[in-house]
This record gives C-alpha cells, sequence and structure tokens, in this order.
C-alpha cells in the first residue's frame, strides 16, 4: 500500500479512536506499522442465520492489545429469503457484539444497501424500492434502531440483567473494562444477545441503552440499576420489532409490517425496569437515569 495512503486512513482512525467509541473502523494493514492503529484485520461475514447466533459473542475473547477489527460487511443471505425478519433478528444478534466489543471492532458495515425490484441481482438489501415507492427490510430497521442510540458506555461501572423464559431465570453481567468488556453469564444460553451502552446527556442526567435480541421462546427482561452511584430511574422507553413468523418480510404493498413500536417500560421502585421479549424480536430499551 502507498505510504501516503497509508498515513492518511491512520489519521482517520486517530480521530474515530478519539470520538465515541461506538463508532465501530479501522484501516487496513500498513508495511511497518509502528502503531496498533495502523494495523487491523477486514473481515467479511456472509452466512446463514444460526452462524450469527451463536456468533454473537466472537469478539468477546479477543486480544485487546492485538489488532483492531474491520466488519466491512455482513448480512445474512442463506435463509435470509428477501430479507426476513430472521435474519434481521440474528443480525441484531451479531450486531450487540459488535457494539459490545467497540473498543476494539472500530468500524462495521451492513451491505448491500439498495436493490430495484426490476434488477434484483443479491437477494437480500436493506432498502428495496422502484419507480416510484420503497420499504426497509426488517436488517434496515436494525440499523435504525441501533444508530439511533449508539452512545459510548461510560461510568458503567456494573450492570445486571436478568432474562426469565419458562425453563428458568439466567443472569447477564456487564463490568466496565477498557469502556465494554463485559462478564457474559449467558455464552451458554443461546436465546438471547444483548449489549448495554450509556451516555451522559446532561449534568445530573444519563441514559442507559439495553439492546437484546431474541430468537428463543418468549422471555422477560428485568434490568437493575441498583449499583449506579444512587441513580434514579426517570423514565424507560422501549422500542421494539416483532413477529411470531420468522420468514415473514416486509413488501411494497406492506412496507411496515416489521417494524420498530415504541411503547412505555415498566419501572418499578428507583431502579427496575422491566420488559417482556417476545419469540423473534429485536428490542431497544432507553432507561433516563438522574442522579444527585
Amino acid at each position: 500500500m502507498p505510504k501516503l495512503v497509508c498515513e492518511l486512513m491512520a489519521m482517520i482512525m486517530m480521530v474515530l479512536a478519539k470520538s465515541d467509541t461506538s463508532n465501530i473502523g479501522v484501516c487496513c494493514v500498513c508495511v511497518n506499522a509502528t502503531s496498533r492503529i495502523h494495523s487491523a484485520l477486514r473481515s467479511h461475514r456472509y452466512t446463514g442465520s444460526s452462524t450469527f447466533f451463536t456468533g454473537a459473542d466472537r469478539f468477546d475473547t479477543f486480544d485487546r492489545n492485538g489488532p483492531l477489527i474491520f466488519n466491512s460487511e455482513y448480512a445474512i443471505t442463506s435463509d435470509a429469503g428477501l430479507g426476513n425478519l430472521r435474519a434481521a433478528v440474528a443480525e441484531a444478534a451479531w450486531m450487540t457484539g459488535l457494539e459490545r466489543n467497540s473498543d476494539i471492532v472500530m468500524m462495521a458495515s451492513y451491505a448491500p444497501l439498495f436493490v430495484n425490484v426490476n434488477d434484483r441481482r443479491w437477494k437480500v438489501d436493506a432498502i428495496v424500492y422502484n419507480a416510484s415507492v420503497s420499504y426497509g427490510t426488517p436488517s434496515y430497521w436494525n440499523q435504525v434502531m441501533f444508530a439511533s442510540t449508539a452512545r459510548q458506555a461510560s461510568f458503567l461501572n456494573y450492570f445486571e440483567l436478568n432474562v426469565t423464559t419458562s425453563t428458568g431465570s439466567y443472569i447477564r453481567r456487564h463490568r466496565e473494562v477498557h469502556h465494554r468488556r463485559h462478564d457474559n453469564s449467558l455464552a451458554d444460553t443461546p436465546q438471547t444477545a444483548a449489549s448495554v451502552t450509556m451516555s451522559e446527556v446532561a449534568k445530573g442526567r444519563r441514559k442507559v441503552f439495553v439492546k437484546v435480541a431474541n430468537w428463543g421462546t418468549a422471555a422477560e427482561l428485568t434490568t437493575n440499576l441498583a449499583d449506579m452511584q444512587g441513580g434514579k430511574v426517570e423514565q424507560a422507553e422501549l422500542s421494539q420489532m416483532q413477529g411470531s413468523d420468522p420468514v415473514a418480510e416486509n413488501t411494497l404493498e406492506n412496507p411496515t409490517s416489521l417494524s420498530p413500536v415504541s411503547s412505555p417500560a415498566t419501572i418499578s421502585g428507583n431502579s427496575t425496569v422491566t420488559i417482556s421479549l417476545p419469540q423473534w424480536s429485536v428490542s431497544v430499551l432507553t432507561i433516563t437515569v438522574s442522579h444527585p
């Protein structure tokens, strides 16, 4: 690679690295690299939904001092139809892993983006259109839901998610070690994948964002913020995309049949929020917390 191009990409990476770490980015491997910014692993991921479900924790154990990661393209392709719900839930599970590990996964991009229904060359695209109308696939709505709540996970020392299903309860714990490292107690429970981030929106007020993909049986999620330095939950809003048929798709005639719906979440006391997790659902819970 030409040295000038490499240096330019390194400069871009240094800007990204010093900004919001939820922006997931890297340059390619450069000759005689003297900085970690100069080296990265580039990864494509086009495969079936089961691989995305089981691979949601792929980056959890990566060396935090090793190369950065650029997941330059990803999408479910083998069992996604023309963009179905199952694919979106699987991709959301994968995206929680990207976000949870964004101290090393510095950039990621869903692909492809657009397709004309009269010239379809790839089965799955985020946005489908003809000469007069368009719609977003469920995978497109994933991107909208995640992007609208992408924040830096500052001040997050301990956070507990309790997922209860018909077969028992499972605890997922997140601890902050270099932004978003965590202890994942649900690693052997292939039903949900989650990430937790936080942003300070004003002095004394923070927002916590909990993202959960559920492809197992219906469940209930309880968040406990009791250890957050005396914080009190002021408001909790849920954005959720779900459906009973995993192969259901949006169409030009029904463009938003699978899209996020917003509703208030249940608050108990000062620190507990509870939501339902239907099977085949993607949920983004936004919790506003005040501090004395």
